[in-house]
């Protein structure tokens, strides 16, 4: 399916659908200011980045193999009002240089 449904969940129906993407839509992740939508298309092997306003598909980030599972953790203090769409984004996976996240030991 190239089509992604839209549900009111206080009613739990149908309000709308955004079509026209790429083959595979499987995973999605909502901006927390739910503008951008980030879906994974695990058979084009590429996120796509769906404005959701317009909702259309403004942008697709070729990632490589099968993607799976999209998940946003915002460590920010605020909202920094900056589109979602980075030079970072636009780099291969395979190049992205990661730091690792501190964790917090739970008390026992």
């Amino acid at each position: 399916s190239d089509t992604i449904s839209i549900l009111d969940m206080d009613t739990l129906t149908k309000v709308g659908d955004i079509t026209g993407l790429r083959p595979g839509p499987d995973d999605m992740e909502l901006s927390a200011d739910r503008r951008w939508l980030w879906v994974t298309f695990r058979f084009a092997r590429s996120v796509g980045v769906i404005d959701m306003d317009t909702r259309k598909l403004v942008d697709v980030i070729a990632v490589g193999k099968s993607p799976h599972g999209i998940y946003f953790y915002n460590r920010a203090p605020f909202y920094d009002n900056l589109p979602p769409l980075s030079t970072l984004a636009r780099q291969p996976a395979a190049s992205l240089q990661l730091k690792p996240t501190p964790t917090i030991a739970a008390a026992r």
